[in-house]
């Protein structure tokens, strides 16, 4: 069949075109790329060809339209790679060829070799997927100079074409399999008017094989295009829609593609660059309205200040930096002039980020942290922090400013990274959640002068820890009492409470409240004074007040295990009510009453964990040691006596059993209360009432005496099944009479209330607080009372 009219087969071959059933599939998984040879060798100038083969997770080959194939050249002013694969040696030396299918990248070993002939000019580093390497345009050609050689005028031309690009005749090429139809290469072709392009024309033959063809006869259709038939470069000639066709002699069979020409707007990508010194990059133009498709022909490309910016070739946008400043790279063609700002800085040897590339950053809603980022020079100099650049990978799921600070704005994940000339390129994912800052303790104690770090944590709402924060402020209300730092450090300065809030943008904030103590609690009547003391440092020779009652004594005031509240035995003045035990904060505020008003409680101790409270209960008819759990009142006894006294309970790690004083027919002795049972471990003699427990689980008595007004022996022992074993003395002064005793600051010393028959310096009997040695050396005055005073003295 013959056609008459041009236009008739124009219509008809777009037709076919348009309604011919796609070949396109859905995409295959890519599970294995082969690269037919891993290691090229080509001469500067000379071409050579990648050739891949990719299969899916079934081994079964994948088509060529059902995944994406790329090329990248390492270097391009070694060699160049097109979409296709082939490359082409620039100048001798060695790059990498990357070949990409989908998430699997292989790497091709490229050696350029010196030519005998002048290697041609590099080509941009990478082509559009639907072009081949264009021809090098000539360095002193204008940008905007029309094409020399000849158009064929799409009305000259009344081809014969099979509009199926089927085989007529099919007809054996040389090596044996007939062709039966053609394809061209690449499948659409899209232009800007002035550029051209080189097609592919491609034999199928009956094997099943393709070769490609040379002897093709092209013809374009529609006054969008053109064809230069010296070369068989296909040009656009104005914005519009053509086809082109193309007929091999060998088979006699025929194809044609469509070509797009659009208008000559093009942008530069990227629009702007940092360049370290003696770097080179290249920049392009690229067509928005053709998938952003890179325009690399009929450019001619210059600087402002070749001194600080080279154009390493006027026909494509390689540049190198030189020295540091500034500079434009100016591109023309296609009767546009585009201006690119250059910035060109010092070469970075190394960038400093304190959070280390691949850490994961947690981000709240709204919330920010700053990569306090520092790029050094090659001298080791700090170079300005514009020299960086940050990007997010998803900016509608986190944004960051131009100093590294990334701000969360919706749930979900995405990667942060900091880009800079001549350096690696760091990252790190960034997860976006609703969170809460949350403090692991809502309640501590500290002692004067000590320090520690707060621990605090970021949670999901479903309480899952996503760990530290990452930019914490902290704030004490009361720094006289306890400071805190920006790391979360707290220092303790003076007894007292403060509050101290800490808080992250986007995760709120959260609050501790903190208590300094002293290192020894001193309750009784001191000057007249009712109330509680403390003995702030270890060379104290004053006690700073902590609270003071009128209406009644305080004695054997104790703190519980973690210093944050403080029991002790409350009388009131009127004698009408029963003595109590009373628990509050460590700052003596917020009183509660834990004792039944219908007993005399006394002599409170702490169980280990902090909830619950030993105390001895007297009425007439019994006498009995409680326990009393704090948060709901309840109270169970240990031990019941129908006569005698029980006192002073000592509770050790196994709440079970217990040591308390007892009293009974005259004599006062030390027993064990396991349970319920009860054993004496000491016998026989009236002996003083005190003792008190020392960490190493041994025993502090004070015996030998039976009457408050002659001295005392102070001894340590250790308490066995039924006795006390290893018993040793403790030295005191002379003269020296025991009203109280306590555990000390550490394992060495024992603290000791007591009135002195005479004191070197003082008047009458004071009442004085000594902290005794264990080793038998002197021991050190603490507190000087008069001998009105009247005072318990407790560690925890």
């Amino acid at each position: 069949m013959t056609w008459s009219k041009p236009r008739v087969f124009i219509a008809l071959l777009v037709t076919l075109l348009t309604c011919a059933p796609s070949t396109a599939a859905g995409a295959q998984t890519v599970a294995q790329v082969v690269v037919k040879s891993l290691q090229l060798r080509v001469k500067a100038g000379a071409r050579a060809q990648i050739l891949t083969e990719v299969y899916d997770d079934a081994n079964e080959a994948v088509p060529p339209d059902r995944y994406e194939l790329s090329f990248t050249s390492a270097d391009t002013m070694i060699a160049t790679v097109s979409i296709t694969g082939e490359v082409i040696g620039v100048r001798p030396g060695s790059t990498r060829i990357f070949v990409r299918a989908g998430k699997i990248v292989r790497q091709v070993q490229v050696s350029v070799t010196a030519a005998t002939a002048q290697p041609v000019a590099p080509p941009p580093a990478t082509v559009p997927r639907q072009t081949a390497p264009p021809a090098t345009p000539p360095a002193t050609a204008p940008a905007s100079a029309p094409a020399t050689a000849p158009v064929t005028s799409p009305a000259a031309a009344t081809p014969t074409v099979t509009p199926s690009a089927t085989a007529t005749r099919p007809v054996p090429p040389a090596g044996g399999s007939p062709a039966v139809s053609a394809t061209i290469e690449p499948g659409n072709i899209r232009l800007l008017p002035g550029e051209r392009f080189r097609p592919t024309f491609r034999l199928v033959l009956a094997n099943g094989s393709q070769v490609d063809a040379s002897d093709v006869t092209w013809t374009p259709y529609g006054a969008a295009v053109g064809i230069d038939p010296g070369t068989n470069d296909v040009i656009g000639v104005l914005p519009g829609s053509g086809v082109l066709g193309g007929r091999s002699a060998l088979g006699n069979v025929s194809a044609s593609v469509p070509v797009v020409v659009g208008e000559a707007v093009l942008v530069p990508e990227p629009d702007s660059l940092v360049l370290s010194s003696g770097l080179t990059d290249t920049v392009y133009l690229v067509a928005p309205a053709q998938d952003r498709r890179r325009v690399t022909q009929n450019l001619a490309w210059s600087s402002t200040d070749p001194t600080v910016l080279r154009v390493v070739n006027p026909a494509f946008g390689i540049v190198e930096a030189g020295g540091v400043g500034t500079a434009d790279l100016i591109v023309q063609g296609y009767t546009l002039t585009r201006r690119i700002p250059i910035r060109v800085t010092p070469r970075i040897s190394r960038i400093d980020v304190p959070i280390v590339a691949g850490t994961e950053i947690p981000l709240g809603v709204g919330g920010s942290t700053t990569l306090d980022a520092k790029a050094f020079g090659t001298a080791g100099e700090l170079l300005p922090p514009d020299v960086m650049m940050w990007r997010v990978a998803d900016p509608t799921m986190a944004r960051v400013t131009a100093s590294g600070t990334i701000v969360g704005v919706r749930e979900g994940r995405t990667t942060l990274s900091l880009l800079a000339p001549g350096v690696p390129t760091q990252s790190w994912p960034v997860t976006v959640r609703e969170m809460k800052v949350s403090a692991r303790e809502r309640l501590l104690s500290l002692t004067a002068g000590t320090s520690r770090t707060l621990a605090v944590t970021l949670r999901a709402r479903d309480q899952s820890d996503l760990g530290a924060l990452t930019a914490a402020r902290w704030v004490s209300t009361a720094p006289d009492v306890a400071t805190v730092d920006a790391a979360g450090t707290l220092t303790a300065k003076a007894p007292g409470r403060a509050t101290v809030v800490v808080s992250q943008d986007g995760a709120g904030a959260d609050s501790i409240t903190v208590f300094v103590t002293g290192r020894a609690l001193v309750s009784g009547t001191i000057n007249g004074v009712r109330g509680i003391w403390q003995v702030v440092t270890g060379t104290d020779s004053t006690a700073t007040l902590l609270m003071r009652t009128d209406s009644g004594a305080v004695s054997q005031a104790v703190w519980s295990p973690d210093r944050t509240h403080i029991a002790a035995t409350y009388e009131p003045l009127d004698r009408v009510n029963a003595s109590r035990v009373v628990v509050m904060d460590a700052d003596g505020r917020n009183w509660k009453t834990v004792s039944a008003d219908s007993v005399m409680a006394s002599d409170p101790a702490w169980a280990p964990d902090g909830r619950s409270l030993f105390m001895a209960v007297r009425n007439p008819k019994a006498a009995s040691i409680l326990r009393v759990t704090l948060a709901t009142g309840a109270s169970s006894s240990i031990r019941q006596v129908g006569e005698g006294q029980l006192r002073y309970p000592a509770v050790g790690a196994d709440t079970a059993d217990l040591l308390v004083r007892i009293e009974a027919n005259g004599a006062v002795d030390l027993a064990r209360v396991h349970a319920g049972a009860l054993t004496l471990l000491t016998r026989g003699r009236p002996r003083e009432e005190l003792f008190a427990t020392l960490r190493d689980g041994r025993m502090l008595l004070a015996i030998d005496s039976s009457s408050r007004t002659r001295p005392t022996t102070l001894v340590t022992a250790t308490p066995a099944a039924d006795g006390m074993q290893s018993v040793t003395p403790v030295t005191l002064p002379a003269g020296f009479v025991i009203t109280d005793i306590s555990r000390g600051y550490d394992d060495t010393s024992v603290l000791v209330a007591g009135r002195a028959r005479l004191w070197p310096g003082l008047p009458g009997q004071p009442l004085l607080l000594l902290r005794v040695p264990l080793d038998g050396t002197a021991p050190q005055v603490l507190l000087v009372l008069t001998e009105k005073d009247v005072v318990t003295v407790r560690t925890n």
